[in-house]
């Protein structure tokens, strides 16, 4: 199975501060995709929480946690 061709995606990284990371996702300069980052202050919980769009243009909102064990 081959996929067609799809446009570059760049994506934009920033540290807020010390335990927190926002990237935004762009693809034809159109932004597609933001998601926050946040590591607890033990280091043991990381969440993300992303927004953006699916490929049949739906918005989506997800929350994930992970916890080291």
């Amino acid at each position: 199975m081959t996929q067609p061709p799809a446009p570059p995606i760049t994506a934009a990284v920033t540290w807020v501060n010390a335990r927190t990371l926002h990237v935004v996702l762009k693809q034809n300069g159109k932004i597609t995709d933001t998601m926050q980052v946040v590591i607890s202050k033990d280091g043991k919980t990381v969440t993300s929480t992303d927004d953006g769009v699916n490929a049949k243009g739906e918005k989506v909102h997800n929350v994930e946690i992970t916890e080291k064990q």
